[in-house]
């Protein structure tokens, strides 16, 4: 790292080692317990946020890593009692509004204003993750390695020369450790899980219960920010989208952004959620909306639209792919359209020609599918016969004592590059980056039909089904994702290993979605 510690230097490192976090799977309960005690204490948060504008998930993060939640100075964990005595001394300066000692609150706001948060202007996520590192000093910086305040539980922190910590002011150990979890691993974790609009994510799943047999590290499901129309949460979802202004956007989402922000009106959201989806097709029928005149409610200032933004319509999906593209976005699953990049999509119950079955059980009626843009375009590179489900042996005859596995509809990131199997070991996708969801076939029906779900990793790999005959699944499969031929699933590995994500770090971790064929043809039928 360069020793010039300026915002405007340091940035693009930030944002860099962010994309590329990873939260190490043994941390994961501890993250999630301190993320949890956050999202509670938010209303206290939140009233600090209105007088200084700090977000109050910093404001949380800040709290939990100055003085692991204690009522005291956020400035340097002194006794809310009197003024702060260490460095910063004397804070505040205002006597206590109670006569009789500070609370949290008031002491929060006035370290956030003694920092000049209170007057940020770039409120990019790089930028707060300099803050958090400039709240608590540059000296990881100046030896050259990754802060242990905002990295440690994440692959940024803790082995190589990126380990070791402060013992106290000016003295370094390179061998001792932190049990704090790092800012960074609660931001991820707190984004991720849907905690920032207020409630679990319906395009994230939940994290595994850690074991400690478990891999060392595992990247929390990722998903396009959600956008919600609901008019109590406009304002979070714009401020959210604003600090992950950086992320892997497109243009088109990038103008989506511009637009929202020139609204001033919430009841806009539903627009903006279009253009975030559809990109610059829908934004054609829109070019002569103009801002309407706005008023202001009792409800801290929330502006109210006067009259509603036009229908948009984009135009409807012809060809297979575009069709399942549109049918993923509608879920706000995370869509890769980058050079090069794949996107890996399951159909159950629809054979690789395009054909809705029935699905029946116990046969090669699913299929297997790798989609790339090229011109801005869906193009399928390959498509195979497939499983996602369990055959008639391991659902008579579970693996686990819950029942056999039936994956869950949805976004799984999860599967790194591997060998599967004993008697007839191959290169497959293996799910050690990540937990993942599945429903438990108690009762042996063969249907995810009021099964209980179950998260964690449970080797449900991506690998070949031997070149079984169509109508029998045999052994192949206990719950993975299984494709039937050996050729075919040859092919398959030889197109995702082109993947540059995965050419840049061959511990990338691969994203899978797998959606349910007889809702694709529903919502969007051939035509």
């Amino acid at each position: 790292m360069s020793g010039d510690f300026r915002l405007s230097v340091l940035k693009p490192h930030y944002e860099q080692l962010f994309a590329n976090c990873q939260l190490r799977r043994s941390w994961l309960d501890r993250i999630a317990g301190v993320a949890q005690t956050i999202v509670q204490r938010r209303s206290q948060y939140e009233e600090i946020e209105r007088t200084t504008t700090v977000p109050w998930w910093f404001v949380g993060i800040l709290h939990y890593r100055e003085s692991g939640f204690r009522d005291a100075h956020l400035h340097n964990g002194d006794p809310l009692t009197n003024r702060t005595v260490h460095v910063p001394a004397g804070r505040p300066f205002a006597p206590p509004a109670n006569g009789r000692q500070y609370t949290f609150v008031e002491s929060a706001i006035d370290a956030l204003r003694w920092k000049t948060y209170d007057t940020a202007q770039d409120r990019s996520i790089g930028a707060w993750l300099w803050r958090f590192e400039l709240w608590n000093g540059f000296g990881y910086a100046m030896r050259g390695i990754n802060s242990e305040y905002l990295w440690n539980g994440t692959n940024h922190f803790g082995s190589g020369n990126n380990r070791g910590k402060y013992i106290a002011d000016g003295s370094f150990d390179p061998n001792a450790s932190s049990e704090q979890v790092g800012a960074v691993a609660i931001l991820w974790y707190l984004y991720y899980q849907g905690m920032l609009n207020g409630g679990q994510s319906a395009s994230a799943a939940p994290l595994a219960q850690t074991t400690p047999s478990a891999p060392t590290a595992t990247m929390v499901q990722t998903s396009q920010p959600a956008v919600s129309t609901a008019v109590g949460q406009s304002q979070q979802t714009i401020q959210l989208l604003n600090a992950f202004k950086y992320y892997q956007r497109l243009p088109h989402q990038d103008a989506a952004i511009a637009w929202l922000q020139g609204q001033q009106s919430p009841l806009v959201l539903a627009e903006f959620a279009q253009r975030w989806r559809s990109g610059p097709a829908a934004q054609g029928s829109v070019q002569g909306f103009t801002n309407p005149s706005v008023g202001v409610n009792g409800n801290g200032g929330i502006p109210a639209v006067a009259s509603p933004p036009p229908v948009v319509t984009r135009p409807q999906p012809r060809t297979l792919e575009e069709r399942i593209i549109a049918y993923c976005e509608d879920k706000n699953y995370q869509i890769y359209r980058n050079a090069g990049e794949k996107n890996i999509i399951y159909v159950e119950g629809m054979y690789p020609d395009g054909r809705l079955n029935e699905d029946t059980a116990n046969a090669w009626n699913d299929t297997r599918i790798v989609i790339e843009f090229k011109d801005g375009k869906p193009v399928i590179l390959g498509k195979w016969e497939a499983t996602t489900e369990p055959g008639r042996y391991y659902t008579m005859r579970p693996m686990n004592a819950k029942g056999a596995a039936r994956i869950a509809f949805g976004q799984h990131k999860a599967w790194q590059i591997g060998r599967h199997g004993q008697a007839d070991p191959h290169e497959a996708l293996v799910q050690t980056g990540g937990a993942i969801t599945v429903y438990r076939d108690l009762n042996k029906d063969g249907k995810r039909t009021g099964d209980q779900t179950d998260t964690g990793y449970f080797s449900v790999n991506q690998h070949w089904g031997g070149d079984s005959p169509m109508d029998d699944i045999g052994r192949w499969s206990a719950g993975c994702l299984v494709g039937r031929t050996r050729a075919g699933h040859r092919e398959f590995m030889s197109i995702i290993k082109q993947d540059p994500r995965y050419l840049q770090n061959r511990g990338y971790v691969f994203t899978s979605i797998v959606i349910d064929g007889t809702d694709l043809f529903q919502k969007y039928p051939p035509g």
